[in-house]
């Protein structure tokens, strides 16, 4: 037999193949086709070669042309789907995957190609089913185990995750990659000494790697040594000048100390290379803002706004540019203030109190006081927090609920042992989880997130009796009704408070200006605000104050 056996020198093109002799394989597939222009193994095999030889449309094309000659061969689709994932194109890939194994189930490399195409996707439960099904049919190998530590941990399940990355070290010792996810396993930890030693050992491994030092700058910028981190992804990026993650990590670590100028050139790099890099785009929205570039960071919000799930969040962030080519949103979006204080909870204490001189809890005992509450009162803290107003009331109360949007926030203030009751809730749905009504309800630096009060303070009045307190404090504006800053915190004008109070039955006892706190060395205003519950028809009642209002 010589090259006229169509078979034999298809094992030949296939051979050349494995071995890296590209050429050669590519040379004998075109004499293939030359004399058979719809032999699909060989149109299959020579896309693949061409995937290779980074001539991946040519892959896309010759592979795709196999599946449409005979739709019914599982390692077509599979081809079909390698070349899309050379293209970067996983959602393609993911389809292909997925019709390999439904023509052949007993076939793990679909599997296993599927899993590694939901990763890159950030599907990560589906990739870890994928993968572990790759595993059962008996694909036992390192870079499978190694794939599935990924998802995993990306899933959180960080035990499973180094189960899976001792499985492949098994099978494969020495393997810069299976250091390199160990280094970010240990930084999910927080254990960040030893994930720093796991990059070192991940980048001796492999002196050209450029991902162990983007990781190590990362656990370094989360221990504050930001010179440390900025030196890592330098080392990264000279390594690598088109990895997108380093470029968006030193652009990071650029805005984290202040220089946000120098942080957007790097940002824009990373989404030069990678135009669906979401995180990259956010923040680079945030340099322009920070850098005062206020038209390029409302450009970047309005595409952020119409790609990602996120709509609300984004148009939020671009209405508060404050230069009115986005309406002013009547609050913030209830997802972004709990992922706020859910990622903020373990600083809040401190940061509150230390370094911004807060003062909103104190403001509202003495203002509370100075109307002479009977003691012994059932009292409802929204947006609770950690505690920080409650503990001060404590001593009043017969009974105290805490509600938060927060659940880390509410974690923490059980803490404290201080709370009768603490439930996560949304402020403006508390009617629907709290039945009872109190003597009381405070409220300290929570309308900042809330730009029209009238359903919370009808909340409020619904939870009340003639004769309850609603006790709060909001920034102070001197614009309009209420204003949404840059800052992403909503401004009340004292007027407005004047306005709504006797509209939902309440009387102003107090409505005294004054600083909340400081923010880069300079006084926050705002207002302390005490009202009394009259009644629902109480609207035109002759509004007096405990203290001189404004």
């Amino acid at each position: 037999m010589g090259d006229s056996d169509p078979r034999e020198a298809l094992q030949r093109a296939v051979g050349h193949q494995q071995a890296g002799r590209l050429r050669d394989a590519e040379a004998l597939c075109r004499q293939m086709l030359a004399r058979a222009p719809d032999n699909a193994e060989a149109l299959s095999t020579l896309g693949i070669v061409y995937c290779q030889l980074q001539l991946r449309d040519l892959g896309i094309g010759f592979t795709g042309r196999a599946v449409q000659v005979n739709p019914g061969v599982a390692s077509y689709h599979h081809n079909y789907a390698e070349a899309w994932m050379a293209l970067g194109e996983a959602d393609q890939a993911i389809q292909e995957y997925q019709k390999a194994s439904a023509l052949d189930p007993t076939r793990p490399e679909p599997c296993a190609g599927l899993g590694i195409a939901l990763h890159r996707r950030g599907r990560w439960a589906e990739s870890v089913a994928a993968l572990r099904q790759a595993l059962d049919l008996g694909m036992q190998q390192a870079s499978v185990y190694l794939e599935l530590a990924k998802s995993l941990r990306r899933c959180g399940q960080l035990d499973d995750a180094e189960a899976a990355l001792g499985r492949a070290e098994a099978l494969q010792p020495n393997n810069a990659e299976i250091w390199q996810v160990r280094g970010e396993i240990l930084g999910q930890r927080q254990k960040y000494a030893e994930a720093v030693h796991a990059f070192a050992r991940a980048s001796e491994l492999a002196p050209g790697y450029a991902r162990p030092h983007h990781g190590a700058g990362v656990v370094l910028a989360l221990q504050g040594n930001f010179p440390a981190a900025a030196a890592a992804m330098d080392r990264a990026l000279k390594l690598d000048p088109n990895y997108p993650e380093a470029n968006c990590g030193a652009g990071a670590v650029l805005l984290r100390i202040n220089r946000a100028a120098d942080a957007i050139p790097y940002y824009e790099r990373a989404i030069m290379l990678n135009p669906r890099y979401l995180e990259a785009r956010a923040d680079l929205a945030l340099a322009y803002e920070k850098a005062g570039r206020v038209k390029d960071a409302a450009a970047q919000y309005e595409i952020l706004a119409g790609v990602t799930t996120d709509e609300e969040f984004f148009r939020y962030q671009r209405a508060s540019l404050g230069d009115g080519a986005t309406p002013t949103p009547a609050t913030a979006p209830p997802a972004l203030v709990a992922r706020l204080f859910d990622k903020y909870v373990r600083f809040f204490d401190e940061h509150l109190t230390k370094y911004l001189g807060y003062r909103a809890p104190q403001l509202i005992f003495h203002a509370v006081a100075h109307v002479k509450p009977n003691p012994r009162l059932a009292i409802l803290d929204l947006g609770c927090g950690t505690g920080l107003c409650g503990q001060l009331f404590k001593p009043l109360a017969r009974r105290l609920v805490g509600v938060d949007l927060s659940p880390a926030m509410i974690e923490k203030a059980q803490e404290r042992g201080i709370y009768d009751r603490l439930l996560v809730a949304d402020l403006l749905e508390i009617t629907a989880a709290v039945s009872e009504t109190f003597d009381l309800v405070i409220a300290g630096d929570v309308f900042c997130y809330l730009g029209d009060l009238t359903p919370v303070f009808q909340r409020v009045a619904k939870m009340s009796h003639p004769g309850s307190l609603f006790a709060f404090t909001v920034e102070v504006s001197d614009d309009g009704d209420y204003v949404l800053r840059q800052t992403r915190r909503y401004a009340h004008a004292p007027n407005y408070i004047r306005q709504l109070a006797p509209r939902q039955g309440y009387e102003v006892l107090t409505l005294e200006r004054t600083a909340l706190r400081s923010e880069n060395q300079r006084d926050v205003e705002g207002l302390v605000v005490v009202l009394r519950y009259r009644d629902g028809a109480a609207g035109n009642a002759q509004l007096h104050a405990g203290k001189p209002a404004l």
